[in-house]
């Protein structure tokens, strides 16, 4: 299942080299629009873990250990 995640990215990725300049431009604004809506939306949700306690909750001492913890981010993400 994973090697079919990536031939469909493979694929998209091949998609971009067909597109013309303007294309490109627009699917890249397009993708960092996404990015920073998706970005905006975890967050939100980080906020709300962290009002809750939830991160107590689940034996993390404080919300970057739980960022680490439970989903493998990096320090600086």
């Amino acid at each position: 299942m994973r090697a079919a995640k990536f031939r469909v990215v493979l694929e998209g990725m091949n998609t971009h080299e067909r597109m013309t300049n303007d294309q490109l431009m627009a699917s890249l604004a397009t993708a960092l629009r996404e990015e920073h809506a998706s970005l905006a939306r975890i967050i939100t949700m980080l906020m709300e873990v962290e009002d809750r306690r939830l991160h107590l909750e689940l034996a993390c001492s404080s919300m970057f250990d739980f960022c680490q913890r439970r989903f493998g981010m990096s320090e600086g993400q």
